[in-house]
């Protein structure tokens, strides 16, 4: 099995059923893998679309989005969708062709440094440079977007490591990778549980600001409807936050922020 080969299986056994990318020379030995599974590749026109796409469809899936491009300039038309799942904590995982490695270094065709522009918006950022480390590098990046505050994760892969042949394992392999597929539950800090509940309790005007977290983590809008109910506090959303709280229900404020109407601010503002 080639290193491209496992790249594919190990999505396919995370239940990844789409791609978004677009091929070019340095990514097209992960392109021939993926001929041969079940995963759909969605070829878009332009390599900001994908990064997009696999942005939206972690939001509505709550599922890791999975994108990819060429070197070059293929790997920075992904930067502005990777940096909107950066911003808002969404499971992203994102591959970039790169040129052999014995060829780093010396001015190759399309060579930058993807690692150092993909480090400062992905939660962790890569290069595949050993075949051995593979399914490693896989897991990590896998944990790294979807284990705690979700986020994107990205893997360099250069083309000569791509078609270099590694052993697989079928069973042993297979449960280091669903093993991941469960991450810890988050409990949350108790005491900083309690100090905001005494606030909400004790406060005379209270209001309640439900961001983008409501959709993209927890999926808890029905418990924020139920909140706001229970202690009859209006709820103001964020603008990725739209959604978590219906406008037509009487204690919502709407959206905040610019170009929020006017009773909005003048609620945020009143309230203690």
């Amino acid at each position: 099995m080639r290193v491209s080969d496992l790249i594919v299986k190990f999505l396919e056994i995370v239940n990844v059923n789409f791609v978004f990318g677009i091929p070019g020379s340095q990514i097209c030995p992960l392109y021939d893998s993926l001929y041969s599974l079940s995963i759909r590749h969605i070829l878009v026109r332009h390599e900001q679309s994908a990064s997009y796409m696999a942005d939206a469809y972690a939001k509505f899936t709550g599922k890791v989005g999975v994108c990819d491009g060429t070197g070059g300039p293929g790997a920075t038309n992904l930067l502005t969708g990777i940096a909107t799942a950066w911003t808002d904590s969404t499971p992203v995982i994102v591959f970039t062709g790169q040129q052999s490695l014995n060829y780093l270094g010396k001015g190759a065709f399309q060579e930058i440094d993807h690692v150092a522009i993909f480090s400062p918006i992905t939660k962790w950022s890569t290069m595949l440079i050993k075949p051995e480390r593979t399914l490693e590098i896989l897991r990590e990046a896998f944990k790294a977007a979807t284990w705690g505050r979700p986020g994107p994760a990205h893997i360099d892969l250069p083309f000569g490591v791509q078609n270099k042949h590694v052993n697989f394992n079928e069973e042993k392999d297979f449960r280091r990778i669903t093993n991941i597929l469960s991450p810890p539950n988050s409990c949350g800090d108790s005491h900083a549980i309690n100090r905001a509940l005494k606030l909400l309790v004790e406060s005379s005007r209270p209001v309640i600001i439900a961001g983008g977290g409501l959709h993209y983590s927890s999926r808890a809008c029905k418990e924020l409807k139920e909140l706001a109910e229970y202690l009859n506090i209006p709820v103001a959303t964020t603008f990725n936050g739209r959604g978590s709280f219906p406008e037509d229900h009487p204690l919502s404020v709407g959206r905040m922020g610019v170009h929020a109407s006017s009773f909005n601010d003048r609620i945020l503002a009143e309230a203690d």
